[in-house]
């Protein structure tokens, strides 16, 4: 049980810093972490307000007799659950409304106007080891362009995408993430440089946390890649990635032992299959 005693703004705080991480319902009772999945019940304002309706759903989502009503900072209390529905309707149209069970764990939120959601919270840990035998997950990304390298997201999307699914093996070590992201918008960059490889225990990127992430970015040669012709550019950007990867292999030790040069091979023997030589002299083939 949550011991927030009779302080308002402490329940109020509460509540929502646990429903910002809380997993909602979608409208099949399934749980997401994407606010365009989250299924909203109508219940109206006013005179319109469907006080056994909300009671009844209220009911059926808390457990206990009491729970957490956090109507503002200072108007939020642990009151007996047979009456947040009618302090809703007073309240609803004028305020939002926020209900938690006396664990925190389970919580509903009504909309001014008139509709609500309803979720859980679950309390993440902010390490965690990597399961022997998982899987590798890469991301290869080039998310952001401008006017003179926009053509080269379609040139290499294809091949991220097979990259990422090929390579999703178990190569030991603590890493279970891998994020590469190819830069495309010079001015962004400080000095010219991308950033460097940093190893995070933990991330927060709307999952809400992916765990033991290694992440870099890849720096191409502006003025080449602009010039080169369209069907050099994803050996071009492939090669790049690549030879970057060399990075893993200096890091092993500190991935706990990480089996980067089976990753690069393997990186390697994908491009292959696609077609490509890797280098900047490379050419296409045809795919094998």
């Amino acid at each position: 049980m949550l011991q927030l005693g009779d302080d308002p703004k402490r329940i109020y705080r509460s509540f929502h810093s646990r429903h910002d991480l809380a997993s909602l319902e979608r409208e099949d009772g399934s749980l997401t972490l994407e606010p365009g999945e989250v299924h909203w019940t109508y219940c109206g304002v006013g005179a319109d307000f469907r006080h056994a309706e909300v009671q009844a759903a209220v009911d059926a989502h808390l457990p206990g007799e009491r729970a957490y009503l956090c109507i503002s900072r200072g108007d939020s209390a642990l009151v007996a659950r047979s009456a947040i529905a009618q302090r809703i309707g007073e309240v609803l149209g004028k305020k939002e409304v926020g209900v938690m069970d006396e664990a925190g764990e389970r919580l509903m939120f009504f909309t001014k106007v008139g509709v609500y959601e309803r979720g859980v919270y679950v309390e993440y840990p902010k390490s965690r080891e990597r399961e022997a035998g998982s899987l590798l997950q890469v991301g290869l990304h080039a998310n952001m362009s401008d006017g003179t390298t926009g053509h080269v997201l379609g040139l290499v999307d294809g091949a991220f995408e097979r990259l990422e699914q090929e390579l999703a093996r178990d190569y030991g070590g603590s890493m279970e993430h891998l994020w590469i992201d190819l830069e495309l918008v010079e001015h962004y960059l400080e000095d010219g440089k991308g950033y460097p490889f940093r190893f995070q225990k933990r991330v927060s990127a709307g999952n809400p946390y992916y765990y033991n992430v290694g992440h870099y970015s890849v720096v191409p040669d502006f003025g080449l890649i602009r010039s080169m012709e369209h069907e050099r550019v994803c050996p071009y950007v492939l090669g790049l990635m690549y030879e970057s990867t060399e990075v893993l292999v200096k890091r092993a030790r500190r991935l706990g032992g990480f089996d980067a040069q089976a990753f690069r091979r393997d990186f390697r023997e994908v491009c292959r299959g696609m077609g490509y030589t890797l280098g900047e002299d490379a050419e296409w083939q045809g795919p094998t």
